[in-house]
């Protein structure tokens, strides 16, 4: 902020001073000094555009951690605490092609639940990138340049009036230089 002020201040206090000092001159210079303040706002103007685009697209995208898969744990061996032996009977053969059955079914529905989760994971991640880009970067970025730009603006519309109207602003100067001259002399 200090930097910006003091910089704003001896653009001004330079402006000034060229004007006063070209006052002093024999012929009149104002046009050419008009127009080049107008040409070097613009440029200003350009490379403050510039910087702030450039600054709005070195924010990258960061990704965040992949989400962990979590399965359930499921009872397995429960036929043992109800007292059943399962090792020599068809219906042992029975139940372990079921509970083969269920724990594929179980895999399939986990990894569709997970694939969901995560899908919804990387939607939100999108969704608040998007939104952080819009609400802060942007701003921010204009907001670095915003003092610059008025600046540059103000010093090009003194330029163009120095040179829409160099005779004024030739007198204006010659009567600014005579002051200071008898003021410090």
């Amino acid at each position: 902020m200090l930097k910006k002020t003091l910089l704003t201040i001896a653009a001004t206090v330079l402006i000034g001073g060229l004007f006063v000092a070209l006052g002093g001159a024999e012929q009149n210079p104002m046009l050419g000094f008009g127009l080049s303040l107008t040409l070097a706002a613009g440029l200003l103007t350009i490379y403050l555009a510039v910087s702030s685009k450039l600054a709005v697209m070195r924010v990258q995208f960061e990704p965040t951690e992949v989400v962990e898969q979590k399965q359930s744990n499921v009872f397995t061996h429960t036929h043992r605490l109800m007292g059943v032996d399962l090792r020599e009977s068809e219906t042992s053969r029975l139940l372990r092609d079921l509970s083969a059955s269920i724990d594929e079914l179980n895999q399939k529905v986990s990894s569709l639940e997970f694939d969901r989760q995560l899908m919804k994971t990387h939607l939100r991640i999108c969704f608040d990138n998007i939104r952080y880009h819009e609400e802060i970067t942007v701003p921010q970025a204009l907001a670095a340049s915003w003092s610059g730009t008025v600046m540059s603006v103000l010093v090009g519309l003194i330029g163009a009036v120095i040179a829409a109207f160099p005779a004024e602003a030739f007198r204006l100067a010659k009567a600014s230089n005579g002051f200071f001259l008898s003021f410090y002399c």
